[in-house]
């Protein structure tokens, strides 16, 4: 099973890494997406799941051709 994360940030992809041990999942592949933040990055709870909601959606539409 494969984890896609819509992060290339270092420190995202080494936490991602100890969820996939734990898991047991054998794959990240990392995609660039952008949080359509103001300011680039989100602070806060709202700000955050915001974040996760743009990247998300990106992430779905890049990949349904």
């Amino acid at each position: 099973m494969t984890l896609y994360l819509t992060s290339k940030n270092h420190d995202k992809l080494a936490a991602s890494k100890i969820v996939l041990d734990k898991f047991k999942l054998n794959e990240i592949i990392c995609v660039e997406s952008d949080s359509k933040i103001d300011d680039g990055q989100p602070y806060g709870i709202l700000e955050t799941r915001q974040g996760c909601i743009n990247r998300t959606l990106q992430f779905e539409n890049d990949n349904q051709n």
